[in-house]
């Protein structure tokens, strides 16, 4: 079985011959499957709002399509930045609520400055949701050893190659294969096994 380790620098290096778009669409492909474990954060604990979360990934996802010139990144940093988690809060979602709002951030930059780094720092928060929730929630792995094939970690990483492959096979990216991109994470459940998060 591959692990993290050994896909995110092939992961860079791929990504680096592919287009700006592409990148990006990575990347918010990632941040997608991420939505569920802030939705669930927030609905177990009330103290944040996801909306403000979920119109700047909405935003750059119309910003990918081209349907959106221009991106107000400052202003939607700032709001996503306002939802953070408290630093201290022990909840079981706590570290995978913040990683989301982390690579939302991190994608917000990508859009003015789209490095393959971006999709791969990104790729890299998505597997530490995963590693940090199956050390401390109910998934709780007995052996940190075999955390890099736990399931919910494989599953994650399967995602991420199948989204890389699909990519690497279109040489423009039209609408409707951003539309399946997309659908495709919305429908996966969230990398911790949460409902899918809805698209309005």
């Amino acid at each position: 079985m591959m692990t993290f380790e050994e896909f995110l620098p092939r992961l860079e290096r791929e990504l680096e011959g592919l287009s700006a778009r592409h990148r990006l669409a990575f990347s918010a492909a990632c941040c997608q499957r991420a939505l569920p474990n802030l939705r669930a954060y927030a609905q177990q604990t009330g103290s944040i709002d996801v909306a403000p979360v979920r119109q700047a990934l909405e935003e750059v996802w119309e910003f990918i399509e081209g349907t959106r010139s221009v991106l107000n990144v400052v202003q939607l940093r700032e709001a996503c930045e306002a939802q953070l988690p408290p630093p201290l809060d022990d909840h079981v979602l706590a570290s995978a609520a913040s990683n989301t709002i982390q690579m939302i951030d991190l994608l917000l930059q990508q859009a003015l400055d789209s490095r393959a780094w971006c999709s791969k720092e990104i790729a890299g928060w998505a597997e530490a949701s995963v590693d940090g929730y199956v050390q401390t929630g109910p998934e709780s792995a007995e052996d940190l050893q075999m955390l890099p094939l736990h399931p919910l970690m494989q599953r994650e990483l399967q995602r991420q190659e199948l989204d890389l492959e699909s990519l690497k096979s279109q040489n423009s990216l039209h609408r409707e294969s951003l539309e399946i991109l997309r659908s495709r994470a919305v429908s996966d459940g969230g990398s911790l096994d949460f409902t899918p998060w809805v698209v309005l």
